[in-house]
């Protein structure tokens, strides 16, 4: 039982690590990105405007990853079908 639960919480750590790493990946790639992070680091006046500001840098992350993918289309399909490969690999 033990080690069910460590496992949960390395997988909800390596999760959040792979999230805080695309996340610089695309503060240092697009101006948005980083502009509306320092915003809402910034500004924490109260929660429900933290939340409104959550939501814009949710939406500014989701429009620079778009762009980002349609500026790289060959590279976006390499990584998707490594992805898959090493997905495939671990499963077995």
């Amino acid at each position: 039982m033990r080690s069910r639960v460590q496992r949960v919480w390395s997988d909800a750590l390596v999760s959040g690590a792979v999230v805080i790493a695309v996340l610089i990946i695309l503060m240092s790639i697009d101006v948005r990105v980083r502009e509306q992070v320092r915003t809402v680091l910034g500004t924490t006046s109260s929660v429900q405007a933290a939340g409104g500001r959550l939501g814009e840098v949710g939406a500014v992350l989701f429009e620079a990853a778009r762009t980002q993918s349609i500026d790289h289309g060959p590279m976006m399909i390499f990584v998707a079908a490594a992805t898959v490969l090493v997905l495939f690999m671990v499963r077995s």
